[in-house]
């Protein structure tokens, strides 16, 4: 008889705290990313699954219709540099308003991602189009707000810079999401709510790949989201033949083959990286790492070429400039020489394949770069030089711009033999 009713107040406690408890879908996407047709579509995808999911999610728990309505909330920071809302003022808002004191909060990112120039940081600096915000500041801020449990889906990239172009693409799969009846209540009693007595709040972090590394994308969000989705689906499901369900066991299935199946593309292998961490009162944080390759160095920026083994093609040289101006655009330590650096590599393949028009360019902003940097003397050379090539293919346009930039930026005399961009 004591055990009936010590399992009833158990059954009791745990329904209580089902009833107190809500659900924050925190959703930061690019979902308007230049020039690049399969991350666009990814992002829809994304956003469109995460809801559902988070749905799923609800009624596992046991929330009823009312509870959907009252007790699930959801946030959106998306668009692209056209959208005032894809911000960092939007993001610190949100970060600075959302109460979520004993709550389950779900976060899901897809943007462009450079690796953070903080050493020890396994999380990517992500673009918000023309700003940048750490992620691991975005983690921090919420778990202050000491909410039960966390769940982080984070897709980019880290490697290359803010702002880059270079998501690089993969073949396609389609996502497949089960409905929420179909979920085990257990399961998710298990991954959401079950922790430690002593614990504030538990944070599980799945980053989309290891530092120094790319992140692969599609029209569906890439191998990474779909994967760690569809083990969801199956690991979650009524009649999975899982039976121990655990964040490790989830995150070991999401890295099972998938450096095998990335290591011979062109920009090298995706290793996604999975922690859990476990925030006691005034006390640090134990992390358990789940899965992943965490012992890669810190990029340099050189490393970005590693990958072109056999040479960079001229297309890529070609990106390689639209890098460098995005490089000067970013806001981080040692960014300018980022961007030089880049350029020397773009000018020696463009010379190479004699496209001048793009060498020329490349040389223009080496100018730009020096002059922003008060080197007036180097920024003055490159100009001359950039001038110079673009004459020659007859560009007036870009010979003349140079020019007035020269006389007006620069000081140079309008006199000047040096300044003649009349074209043949």
């Amino acid at each position: 008889m004591k055990k009936y009713i010590l399992l009833l107040f158990v059954i009791f406690s745990i329904n209580n705290i089902f009833a107190q408890q809500r659900i924050h879908l925190i959703k930061i996407v690019d979902t308007d990313v230049p020039g690049h047709g399969d991350m666009r579509m990814g992002a829809e995808e994304l956003i469109g699954v995460m809801n559902r999911e988070i749905v799923s999610l609800a009624k596992g728990l046991g929330f009823n219709e009312i509870d959907l309505k009252t007790k699930k909330f959801d946030y959106e920071v998306t668009g692209s540099k056209y959208n005032n809302n894809f911000s960092l003022k939007s993001i610190n808002e949100l970060l600075d308003t959302i109460a979520c004191k004993n709550d389950i909060v779900i976060v899901a990112t897809y943007t462009h991602g450079v690796r953070s120039e903080r050493p020890k940081d396994v999380y990517p600096l992500l673009s918000l189009a023309s700003e940048t915000i750490h992620f691991q500041d975005i983690l921090n801020k919420l778990i202050s707000k000491k909410p039960s449990f966390m769940l982080s889906i984070v897709t980019s990239c880290q490697a290359g810079p803010a702002n880059n172009i270079f998501s690089p693409q993969i073949e396609t799969k389609y996502v497949s999401t089960a409905s929420g009846m179909l979920r085990s209540p257990e399961k998710y009693e298990k991954l959401f709510i079950e922790k430690k007595d002593d614990v504030q709040t538990v944070s599980v972090e799945f980053l989309s790949c290891s530092p120094s590394e790319y992140s692969y994308v599609d029209i569906y969000g890439g191998p990474f989201f779909y994967k760690l989705i569809n083990i969801f689906r199956t690991t979650l499901d009524k009649n999975s033949n899982v039976k121990e369900i655990n964040w490790k066991y989830i995150a070991n299935e999401l890295n099972q083959g998938f450096v095998k199946q990335t290591k011979n593309r062109a920009y090298g292998s995706q290793c996604p990286n999975s922690l859990m961490r476990e925030f006691r009162h005034n006390k640090v944080p134990v992390i358990t790492k789940l899965s992943g390759c965490y012992d890669n160095p810190k990029l340099t920026y050189s490393d970005y070429y590693k990958p072109y083994k056999n040479g960079i093609s001229h297309t890529f040289a070609v990106r390689l400039v639209k890098l460098a101006n995005s490089y000067r655009s970013a806001k981080c330590d040692n960014c300018n020489e980022y961007a030089l650096e880049t350029l020397d590599k773009a000018i020696e393949v463009l010379r190479k394949h004699k496209d001048i028009y793009f060498e020329a360019s490349a040389i223009e902003l080496k100018g730009i770069i020096h002059y922003e940097q008060g080197k007036l003397k180097e920024a003055e050379k490159e100009l001359f030089n950039a001038m110079v090539k673009f004459k020659s293919i007859n560009c007036c346009g870009s010979a003349t711009t140079i020019k007035i930039r020269l006389i007006n930026d620069l000081n140079v005399d309008k006199q000047d033999i040096r300044l003649n961009t009349n074209c043949k």
